[in-house]
């Protein structure tokens, strides 16, 4: 399957005062890199493209199919499916994230991933998305500006340690 992966460069993940996972994947107004792929790829492999997600990217998700969360693009490392009675999907026109709601600390994924938040591990938090609208216009410098129009459907997110 192809898709368009996309990541910020800064990480927005945290654990609350009444222990649950907290992350601001994607916000709009911002630049994101992006790749496109056949299969799950480090960040490392990116190309550094950049797009503009604009602010009003969100409004359009297909929720037909809800992304699972898995952790170091690892299928067998999964998180867990959103929008379960733990996982929430949050969003709105200008931002994408989800909660992880009291985390079973007895599976062992959610502990690696309680503990990279804790020492501040979290390299990164990617989307593998299969339906994404992006323009590109030439700068007066020559260069290609990247413009995300829309996103329309998310498959998986990964949330990736150092």
């Amino acid at each position: 399957m192809k898709y368009t992966t996309l990541v910020q460069d800064k990480v927005a993940i945290k654990i609350n005062k009444d222990g649950n996972i907290v992350a601001r994947v994607l916000k709009g107004g911002e630049k994101v890199k992006f790749k496109q792929t056949d299969s799950l790829v480090n960040v490392s492999e990116y190309d550094n493209n950049y797009a503009h997600l604009p602010s009003k990217s969100f409004s359009k998700i297909d929720y037909s199919k809800m992304p699972s969360i898995i952790l170091d693009n690892d299928t067998s490392k999964v998180i867990g499916q959103s929008n379960t009675k733990r996982i929430t999907i949050v969003e709105n026109d200008e931002f994408y994230g989800f909660g992880l709601i009291t985390p079973n600390e007895d599976n062992i994924t959610m502990q690696s991933l309680i503990n990279a938040i804790k020492s501040n591990k979290i390299e990164s938090i990617q989307l593998y998305l299969t339906r994404v609208s992006m323009n590109s216009n030439s700068t007066a410098g020559g260069k290609d500006a990247n413009y995300i129009t829309s996103i329309g459907s998310i498959n998986l997110i990964s949330i990736n340690t150092k």
